[in-house]
Protein backbone atom coordinates (compact mmCIF):
# COMPACT_ATOMS: atom_id res chain seq x y z
CA UNK A 1 0.00 0.00 0.00
CA UNK A 2 1.55 3.40 -1.38
CA UNK A 3 0.89 6.36 1.57
CA UNK A 4 2.00 10.04 1.81
CA UNK A 5 3.21 11.64 4.63
CA UNK A 6 1.18 15.12 5.79
CA UNK A 7 3.18 17.87 8.07
CA UNK A 8 1.22 19.97 9.82
CA UNK A 9 2.32 23.45 10.67
CA UNK A 10 1.44 26.77 12.86
CA UNK A 11 2.18 30.31 13.31
CA UNK A 12 3.52 29.45 16.71
CA UNK A 13 5.59 26.57 15.63
CA UNK A 14 3.68 24.26 17.32
CA UNK A 15 5.41 20.37 17.01
CA UNK A 16 2.22 18.64 15.39
CA UNK A 17 2.55 15.29 14.43
CA UNK A 18 2.84 13.73 11.11
CA UNK A 19 -0.01 12.08 9.62
CA UNK A 20 0.11 9.25 7.27
CA UNK A 21 -2.99 8.65 4.71
CA UNK A 22 -3.35 6.19 1.79
CA UNK A 23 -1.83 7.98 -1.28
CA UNK A 24 -4.43 9.48 -3.10
CA UNK A 25 -6.66 10.95 -0.51
CA UNK A 26 -4.68 14.26 0.03
CA UNK A 27 -7.99 15.92 -1.09
CA UNK A 28 -10.30 14.24 1.52
CA UNK A 29 -7.77 14.90 4.21
CA UNK A 30 -8.16 18.56 3.48
CA UNK A 31 -11.52 18.39 2.96
CA UNK A 32 -11.70 17.56 6.28
CA UNK A 33 -9.35 19.70 7.69
CA UNK A 34 -11.12 22.81 6.48
CA UNK A 35 -14.91 21.45 7.41
CA UNK A 36 -13.15 20.80 11.37
CA UNK A 37 -11.50 24.24 11.39
CA UNK A 38 -15.35 25.58 10.71
CA UNK A 39 -15.60 25.22 14.70
CA UNK A 40 -15.30 28.14 16.98
CA UNK A 41 -13.06 25.84 19.20
CA UNK A 42 -11.12 23.04 17.97
CA UNK A 43 -7.70 21.03 18.90
CA UNK A 44 -5.48 18.46 17.90
CA UNK A 45 -7.08 15.27 19.53
CA UNK A 46 -10.41 16.04 18.62
CA UNK A 47 -9.18 16.48 14.84
CA UNK A 48 -6.91 13.13 15.28
CA UNK A 49 -10.25 11.54 16.62
CA UNK A 50 -12.13 12.34 13.43
CA UNK A 51 -9.47 11.72 11.10
CA UNK A 52 -9.28 7.72 12.65
CA UNK A 53 -12.83 7.26 11.90
CA UNK A 54 -12.21 7.70 8.04
CA UNK A 55 -10.66 4.55 6.17
CA UNK A 56 -8.30 6.27 4.39
CA UNK A 57 -6.24 7.37 8.03
CA UNK A 58 -3.66 5.25 8.61
CA UNK A 59 -1.44 6.90 11.70
CA UNK A 60 0.04 9.49 13.53
CA UNK A 61 3.72 9.60 14.09
CA UNK A 62 5.30 11.56 16.98
CA UNK A 63 9.21 11.62 16.96
CA UNK A 64 11.44 11.38 19.98
CA UNK A 65 14.30 13.11 18.59
CA UNK A 66 15.25 16.26 16.02
CA UNK A 67 18.66 16.20 14.22
CA UNK A 68 20.14 19.17 12.23
CA UNK A 69 21.42 17.73 9.43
Amino acid sequence: METEIIRLFDNEDYEYPLIEIKKGHYADFCDTLKEYQKQEDYNLDEFISLLSKKKWFIQEIYYDRRIFF
